[in-house]
């Protein structure tokens, strides 16, 4: 075929043009090499002919610094982390820049088939080798930089002086996640943990049956909600009244429970204090058996998973009660507010609690997979949010990852 001189050092025609003479490495090509069978061969053979085996390989002087001040392991040891994250990268990188200096070339080839540019023109850089550049010092960065983990940020609905919260590993003990767990806060209706305790007593010396029927006072029935609403002189049986207090949370039936066992419910209050110093909850103090508003009737976090664990440990023949969310009473079917029984599995209790002034409390079980959790959260701006903190709770704690991790809090107001 014949060939066209260009004027310009370049062939056009049929086959592949390059400029005369042509450097490739540390070699001239000759006319005649540059000619020979250079018909528009595809990439991948562009990058065979006349890259390798011509083209001294590249070497990055990043590596060989990296290399000269790099103290040699002794035997047996292994890199660090982050050491070997950085070799990885200087690794990548280096290929990286390889390939893109060997497509660069191959691109650049192409060029020179247009006639429309000078060869003095400069050629920008290809899309791709400035991607594979970015890529590169992204992972060199990485590499430089410690490998522990950031801290992790987990919001608190509730405002930090309501706020308390604590997980405990039920079968070793150990503390996994805590928040003010030592703080003075109101229990609400987790009051009523230690009247159903005071109740498995009973039950368990025999002192009443489950078919034993307990009197509703007057002074029971006035309670208010939230509450079965009885009237004076009417009874319920003690297996009824444990699925009300747990279920319903009724207040008229806590009550009942109280006089019924203590003679009032102001000396139940002081048996129930006094259980609570034999149990170790050395900052409570009950002054009634429902956790209605009273200001001496005070309780902290960690003193509520104490209780939760105490029950499950004490009396594990009657604690599916906590994990029931309804109950026929009387012929209607009475529904409970605990909707964290059904929504993660392994929750199998066991109690909620709120009033103005502490907000939404819980104490939380989780039995499943061979690890068993006490989660206590109070405080809480509603109990969706207290609900979706619980969870959150445990995911963490189920989480290797999480050992020992920071736990950087973002409260309500924030």
């Amino acid at each position: 075929m014949a060939r066209k001189d260009t004027g310009n050092g370049r062939f056009r025609g049929g086959w592949r043009a390059f400029p005369r003479p042509h450097k490739v490495g540390e070699r001239w090509l000759g006319e005649a090499e540059t000619e020979r069978g250079l018909r528009r061969p595809q990439l991948g053979q562009t990058i065979q002919r006349h890259i390798v085996g011509r083209v001294a390989p590249y070497e990055s002087p990043l590596s060989d610094r990296f290399a000269a001040t790099s103290p040699p392991l002794r035997g047996g040891e292994e890199p660090k982390p982050a050491k070997a994250v950085t070799i990885l990268g200087l690794l990548l990188l280096t290929k990286w820049t390889q390939l893109t200096r060997y497509v660069s070339f191959a691109l650049s080839q192409q060029q020179l088939d247009r006639t429309d540019l000078p060869l003095s023109q400069p050629r920008s850089l290809p899309l791709i080798q400035r991607v594979f550049a970015v890529l590169g010092l992204l992972l060199l960065f990485a590499g430089c930089t410690t490998v522990t983990p950031p801290d992790a940020v987990l919001a608190v609905p509730a405002p930090p002086q309501k706020y308390a919260a604590i997980v405990i590993d039920a079968r070793t003990g150990k503390q996994l996640f805590e928040v003010s767990s030592t703080a003075q806060r109101y229990p609400a209706s987790l009051t009523k943990m230690m009247t159903l305790y005071l109740l498995f007593e009973a039950l368990d010396s025999g002192r009443l049956t489950k078919q034993t029927q307990i009197p509703v006072s007057d002074h029971a029935a006035s309670q208010p909600p939230t509450k079965m609403r009885f009237r004076r002189g009417e009874s319920i049986d003690v297996d009824s009244a444990i699925r009300a207090i747990v279920v319903k949370s009724a207040n008229d039936v806590a009550v009942a429970v109280g006089e019924y066992l203590g003679g009032s419910e102001e000396q139940f209050a002081a048996m129930m204090t006094s259980k609570a110093r034999q149990l170790g909850m050395a900052s409570t103090s009950f002054r009634n058996a429902s956790g209605l508003p009273d200001d001496g009737q005070m309780t902290t976090a960690r003193d509520m998973a104490v209780l939760g664990m105490a029950l499950h440990q004490r009396f594990p023949q009657q604690f599916h009660y906590f994990s029931e969310s309804d109950f026929m009473f009387r012929g209607r079917l009475v529904r409970g507010h605990n909707d964290m029984l059904g929504r993660v599995r392994g929750v199998d209790g066991i109690k909620t609690g709120y009033i103005r002034a502490s907000g939404f409390n819980i104490v939380t079980s989780y039995n499943a997979d061979g690890r068993n959790l006490i989660v206590v959260v109070m405080g809480a701006d509603s109990a969706r949010q207290r609900n979706d903190h619980v969870e959150a709770l445990i995911q963490r704690s189920l989480s290797p990852t999480m050992d020992g991790a920071k736990t950087r809090l973002m409260f309500a107001e924030q």
